[in-house]
């Protein structure tokens, strides 16, 4: 709930991000964040806040993610199109793993 509280107050993005980081756990393999997030409507999230989606993904998903690996590639990629440099950060290199497996 916490996640879709971020998705559909996208102009209060950075506000509610700081306030429901400590409280968010990892997503089921149901869930539908991340194709939400790269949704038209959305996908001004990664461009505008690179660092701060890859944070919440890295402390959202945990080891592995059965479904919508697709989807992590994809932010991924989104995410390096908006900031080359995210490539070296270490949550971002764990995701790569993981949507690689």
């Amino acid at each position: 709930r916490l996640l879709n509280l971020i998705l559909e107050t996208p102009d209060s993005f950075l506000d509610i991000y700081k306030h429901v980081m400590p409280y968010l756990g990892k997503i089921d393999s149901g869930s539908l964040f991340m194709f939400r997030l790269v949704k038209d409507d959305k996908i001004f999230l990664l461009e505008k806040y690179p660092e701060e989606v890859l944070l919440l993904l890295d402390k959202v998903i945990g080891s592995k993610i059965e479904h919508y690996d697709h989807f992590l590639k994809d932010i991924l990629e989104k995410l390096i199109s908006a900031k080359p440099t995210i490539k070296n950060h270490p949550s971002w290199r764990r995701l790569k793993e993981i949507a690689e497996d």
